[in-house]
């Protein structure tokens, strides 16, 4: 009986520690601006990022990193400065081989981090295939911070405290309209807001393209 009161009593505390950190504004999300595609082995790319503290609030003065890992065991560390608009941040970030990278922003606000975000780095004067609206639409849901709170197994197991979007759930034109402007729906819980991420109309429809798609089911082999 002690000992399952001990437990008991261990876990309450553990909630309202999280609870706590929540309300103190201990997480944010990790925004990257203006993702590419892809990038050229060797040529620097300039990387801006923002941090919205609860996911609305811009929060300036954070000493952040961007980490690039390769299926090697390379890496790669851009260190970051304030651009311009608060609450924003620009690294130059340079990867020396051609591959798949893994791109994570540190933002330097306690744990909070981006991504990861899978990026194709192709060596100098390779032709380059466009990716659909669907694989892009995957790509921004990490680069654009949606994992911090949302599920998407195609993305991360990890699990948010927002809606699972692993399956389609919601219509393509009411999603195109929400992610333009979140406002038109109220927050499904008191203080957990839909940041507006100001995203370009590409950006959206890509989104769209992936959230609308059915999970991919795995084939057994034979």
């Amino acid at each position: 009986m002690v000992a399952r009161l001990a437990w008991l009593t261990g876990i309450a505390v553990g909630l309202a520690l999280a609870m706590a950190r929540l309300d103190a504004g201990g997480w944010a999300v990790v925004t990257l601006k203006d993702v590419p595609e892809y990038m050229v082995a060797g040529k620097a790319v300039s990387l801006t990022y923002a941090v919205r503290q609860h996911g609305v609030h811009l929060t300036p003065g954070l000493s952040g990193w961007i980490e690039a890992r390769d299926t090697r065991g390379g890496m790669v560390k851009a260190l970051a400065t304030p651009a311009s608009d608060t609450g924003y941040y620009l690294a130059k970030l340079a990867l020396p081989a051609a591959g798949d990278w893994t791109l994570t922003v540190n933002s330097g606000f306690m744990d909070s981090k981006s991504g990861p975000v899978v990026m194709r780095v192709v060596a100098s004067g390779d032709q380059i295939a466009k990716i659909g609206d669907a694989e892009r639409g995957k790509m921004l849901f990490a680069a654009k911070g949606c994992i911090t709170c949302h599920t998407h197994t195609g993305v991360s197991p990890k699990t948010g405290f927002a809606p699972d979007l692993s399956s389609p759930r919601f219509a393509a034109a009411y999603l195109t309209t929400f992610l333009a402007d979140p406002s038109i729906k109220p927050p499904s819980q008191p203080g957990l807001v839909m940041p507006n991420l100001q995203l370009t109309h590409g950006e959206i429809g890509a989104l769209v393209a992936f959230l609308s798609a059915e999970p991919k089911q795995s084939v057994a082999a034979r």
